[in-house]
């Protein structure tokens, strides 16, 4: 018999920041915030490192593709992971697209 899938439900959270880091090959090779305190606040310089180093320390322990988004959020001084989705069905926010389609013709090149 299959197992049904694990569900988690808490009480909702007041986060702080959110943000989408793009990932290839377990690396941000592009981050934007897009939310503070719930409101939409688009920008690519509020990138701190620890965020950074979190997504990537993430995909160590899951890694869905090679090529993939992970939403981030803040709260309290803590990084949590909101969601991974699929890379084709993302938005961009304040990406450098460009770093972006390089990142992933590269990883291409090396997979073919």
């Amino acid at each position: 018999m299959q197992q049904p899938p694990l569900i988690l439900v808490c009480k909702p959270k007041q986060i702080e920041k959110e943000w989408r880091n793009i990932i290839v090959k377990g690396k941000v090779v592009s981050s934007s915030r897009y939310s503070v305190y719930g409101k939409k606040s688009v920008d690519s310089e509020d990138i701190p490192d620890e965020m950074i180093q979190f997504a990537e320390d993430c995909c160590k322990v899951y890694n869905p593709h090679d090529v993939f988004v992970m939403d981030v959020a803040l709260k309290r001084d803590n990084f949590y992971i909101i969601e991974c989705n699929c890379f084709n069905d993302s938005g961009f926010y304040d990406h450098d697209i460009g770093e972006i389609v390089k990142s992933i013709n590269n990883y291409m090149r090396e997979r073919n």
